[in-house]
């Protein structure tokens, strides 16, 4: 940290140095200064990568703080800018990993809706169908995994099954 602080003392506008602050203060249960050092860093962001950076690196506090609902709030923030910016490949990373927060909430309906939700993005999307097939096995790993969490083995053992067969045709 001090070095970091060092650099910014030096150009107080270099951003990574902000970042590297807040993981250290995350790494020393700090998620509150972690949070707080991130929004300073997206109040001088220079474009929507660094932005979305400083909103991930809030995510990653709150994930690790246990709050579940902050997180997400954070997480809505960065698929609003790649909304905006009509990125469907950074909405379906976003989607994903809010599936993944709720699942690790124990919280399996929401996070099915949300690995729909991405899979919907990608469909609708203008990407390579190479890219919509590689998401529809992710889905699949998805809803075995929620399959599973609620009790509908018979379900998770068919989409692991449905994945594995994909997976093992895939190039």
């Amino acid at each position: 940290i001090a070095q970091y602080k060092k650099a910014l003392s030096i150009n107080p506008s270099f951003f990574n140095s902000y970042m590297g602050i807040s993981n250290n203060l995350i790494y020393m249960d700090k998620h509150e200064d972690a949070v707080e050092n991130s929004n300073s860093a997206y109040q001088i962001a220079k474009n929507d990568g660094e932005r979305r950076f400083a909103l991930f690196t809030n995510t990653v506090a709150y994930v690790d703080a246990g709050k579940t609902n902050e997180a997400l709030l954070e997480m809505d923030k960065q698929f609003a800018i790649a909304k905006n910016n009509n990125d469907p490949g950074a909405m379906n990373g976003d989607l994903i990993l809010m599936g993944n927060i709720l699942f690790e909430a124990g919280r399996y309906d929401e996070a099915k809706a949300k690995f729909e939700e991405a899979l919907k993005v990608i469909e609708e999307s203008k990407l390579a169908d190479e890219v919509k097939e590689n998401n529809r096995r992710l889905n699949l790993y998805n809803l075995s995994r929620i399959a599973l969490m609620t009790g509908k083995i018979e379900d998770a053992k068919r989409s692991a099954k449905e994945f594995s067969d994909k997976s093992e045709k895939a190039q």
